[in-house]
């Protein structure tokens, strides 16, 4: 497995937010999701990530095109295990009473 990716999150008031991070090949990639938004892929120098080499604007069934071709989000993979470890609980398929007499009725023994 390899190393794991040091993400910058940058807010940009009036704008959105910048994510970044410094790839293997020397280059700084990154997205901007603008506050309307679109969102926009961009590659910089390593040494000056405010000097844009290239950016791209994308739609956003272009934006889900390529994250599809990019093999998803680790956020969705993560919320995959997670939900597959609530199913796996003890306590799945355990329902307060409606209406519950107290919050503390939910987790009481039974």
């Amino acid at each position: 497995m390899g190393r794991m990716v040091k993400l910058d999150e940058t807010p940009l008031p009036g704008v959105g937010m910048r994510y970044d991070f410094d790839s293997r090949s020397g280059k700084r990639v990154g997205v901007i999701t603008h506050r309307d938004g679109r969102r926009e892929i961009f590659v910089a120098r390593r040494d000056d990530p405010d000097a844009c080499a290239e950016s791209i604007v994308l739609a956003d069934d272009e934006a889900e095109a390529v994250a599809d071709l990019l093999g998803g989000s680790a956020v969705t993979r993560r919320l995959e295990t997670s939900m597959q470890d609530i199913q796996d609980s003890p306590w799945t398929g355990y329902r307060c009473p409606t209406p519950a007499p107290s919050w503390e009725s939910c987790w009481a023994a039974p």
